[in-house]
Parts: structure tokens; sequence; C-alpha cells
């Protein structure tokens, strides 16, 4: 939870003032959030409300492949209006992830391997109301180890990072369940990191 306050303030402090689609932002670029002990991935702040059957839910839902509407729509409603359908999540991670597993076992049978990455991001993407934030998942075995880095085109501070770190983190522990190697760390690399306007208040509130 420090290092998730301490972008937030960093955000209020030196953000830059952006409005993609015409929603007010403060803004960084090329933001690095490591977090050494990536099991610790449980933010509890009482001020960002976070509605942990959702977060787990959501794991859980991913990890299975899933994509559809309804199943993860029973713990969080608001989530639906990012369907273009109404059935399905266009850029639901699940489906994209599920059949890369084996390659990425595999490939960490190699303890140096540079070569174990799971990509999500579709090249040329349709237009829709669900494109994937992220880009691309690694895993590096190092110190007997197992390290996760995580590329992301976008990431929201206050709604995004509680629930994408969570996740990453607990994909990153099932992998590490296959190739006998504890969790460590867990890095984000952040294209765009950002906190909305509408947010900005009580996130400001969190970091006094």
């Amino acid at each position: 939870g420090q290092a998730w306050l301490a972008l937030i303030n960093k955000l209020l402090s030196d953000g830059h003032e952006v409005s993609p689609r015409g929603q007010k932002t403060k803004e960084l670029l090329n933001v690095t959030l490591c977090v050494d002990e990536g099991l610790c991935n449980i933010i509890t702040c009482e001020r960002r409300d976070i509605n942990y059957r959702f977060m787990i839910a959501e794991w859980l839902w991913m990890q299975a492949g899933m994509s559809d509407v309804e199943t993860i729509a029973r713990y969080n409603s608001k989530i639906s209006q990012f369907s273009d359908n109404g059935q399905i999540f266009n850029g639901a991670y699940g489906p994209r992830l599920i059949n890369q597993w084996e390659y990425v076992v595999k490939s960490l049978a190699d303890k140096d391997t540079r070569q174990a990455v799971a990509s999500i991001w579709t090249p040329s993407p349709k237009p829709s109301k669900d494109i994937p934030c992220t880009l691309t998942i690694q895993w590096f075995i190092r110190e007997d180890k197992l390290h996760a880095t995580i590329n992301m085109r976008s990431s929201d501070v206050w709604l995004g990072i509680p629930h994408d770190f969570f996740n990453f983190s607990q994909i990153t522990n099932v992998v590490s369940t296959y190739v006998g190697f504890p969790v460590g760390s867990i890095t984000m690399n952040l294209g765009s990191s950002h906190l909305y306007e509408r947010d900005s208040l009580v996130a400001q509130a969190c970091v006094e």
C-alpha cells in the first residue's frame, strides 16, 4: 500500500494535466512501481472502498480464461458498461492468457531465461469500449525467486492499480506453484500513470 500511496502523492504534486477522451487527468509518463514482496498485494485504505469480493472473483474469472459479462457482473454490476455487446468483454485477459501458460512454464524450466513472456495486447485493435490496458507479463527466476514484470500502456492509479496488482501477483503465485520457486518482486512499468480529476479529492484525503 505504501508504493500505491506514494504514486498517488506523486501524481497529485507533479502530474501534468491531460484530457484523453475529454476526461481530465493528472498524468506521469514512464512510471515504474515495484514491490519487493509481491504477495503483499491487498490495499487496505478505508477511503478507497475496495470491493474485495469482486477483486477475488475477477482474479478467478481471469485465471479460468473467462470473458462473459454475466459471471463477473454478479460481483460488480457497473463493469457491464465496458462490454460492447453486453455478453462478453472483448479485452478480457483470461482468454488471451490461458493458452500461454504451458509456454511460460516450459520457458521457466531454464532458470536463466528471458523468454517467459505472455502477451495481452492485440496489434491494431478495432474500436471498442474494452481495449486492454496491459501489454505483456514477463517472469524471471532470479536468486531462487519468481519475479514478474508487467508492462502497461495505461494505468488508473485509483481504480486500476489495487485490482491490477492483486491480479498479477496472484497469477504469478499460480505460476510459482508450477516452477517451484516462491514469488519475489512484482514490477509494473506504466506508460501512462494517471489520476482522474473526479477521483482527486478522495485520493488526496488518502495521502494526507
